[in-house]
């Protein structure tokens, strides 16, 4: 069983009417997505302000969504405004910057996050919408 901070993961059946190849998918990125997160709580844990529990949560459901995305690397790091933030190599000269605030901002809803698209080193989209918005997008775009 994963774990994520110490907290016990049970992935199924959170991800229904994907295929194989998208679940196998998703177990490697959550592989590689959870240490790095592991990591982070290790050296970071003071820059969450809101309590750790609901935190944990918000960085789950992001990271169940986000693992759907077919990538190269990622960086995932705890930021001193409260928020995690996710830098993901889609393809080469293609990254994704996912931000997800722990505490309400007063653009943005509290079940959103704050997405930038780099291709070739130029902004081309970013917004603020609910993850799984994105990821039908990133996956679309991954497919090309």
């Amino acid at each position: 069983m994963l774990t994520m901070a110490n907290i016990p993961i049970k992935i199924s059946p959170p991800l229904p009417n994907i295929s194989s190849n998208e679940a196998l998918c998703v177990f490697n990125n959550i592989s590689l997505i959870f240490p790095k997160i592991e990591k982070e709580f290790k050296l970071h844990k003071d820059y969450i302000k809101v309590d750790t529990d609901i935190a944990k949560a918000k960085i789950l459901e992001t990271v169940l969504q986000i693992s759907r995305i077919p990538f190269e690397e990622i960086a995932i790091e705890l930021t001193p405004s409260n928020a995690i933030k996710f830098t993901i190599q889609l393809k080469k000269n293609q990254y994704l910057i996912i931000s997800l605030p722990f505490h309400s901002l007063d653009d943005i809803a509290e079940n959103e996050v704050i997405f930038s698209l780099f291709i070739d080193n130029e902004l081309t989209m970013s917004n603020s919408s609910h993850i799984s918005t994105w990821v039908q997008v990133m996956q679309e775009l991954c497919s090309l």
